[in-house]
Formats: structure tokens, sequence, C-alpha cells
């Protein structure tokens, strides 16, 4: 079980990176936490990215799913802004 979840970490890893990279996942420069943009154009460059150049050989198919699936897992706004404005 080990390796299947080391696997999987690496591949998060590997698609959290590249959504920061094109913009569509920030940091909140308050509290660090990682948040979705708006930006459809950077989702779209990331994934263009992903499909050329696909985490540890994988499908095209399967490195767009793995950006996709990582980014709707990312909230579109910061927990932390969000409870101080209660």
């Amino acid at each position: 079980m080990g390796n299947l979840q080391n696997e999987r970490d690496a591949e998060q890893e590997w698609a959290d990176n590249l959504l920061r990279q094109f913009g569509a996942v920030y940091d909140c420069d308050t509290h660090g936490y990682a948040v979705g943009s708006s930006d459809e154009e950077a989702l779209e460059k990331a994934v263009r990215s992903g499909r050329a150049a696909p985490y540890g050989g994988r499908h095209p198919d399967e490195a767009e799913a793995l950006l996709r699936k990582a980014r709707r897992a990312t909230p579109d706004f910061c927990p932390g802004c969000s409870a101080g404005s209660k």
C-alpha cells in the first residue's frame, strides 16, 4: 500500500505544481492556503502542458484528468480569509 500511496502523492504534487506554474492555483498571501483561480485560460494552459508532457509517461488523457481533478479539489476561496470575514 505504501508504494501506491507514494505514487498518488507524486501525481498530486505534479498536478498541483503544474496548476501553480500556470496560475490556475495560487497560495493565499496571508494564510498560505491553496486557492483556485477563476482564470480558465490558466487551467487550459496547464492542461495543454500536462498533456504534452504527462506525469510518469501516462496517457495524455490521464494527465488531463489528474489536472482537472486537482483543480476541482482546490477551493475557490481561502479558508483562513473566509473564517475571518464571519
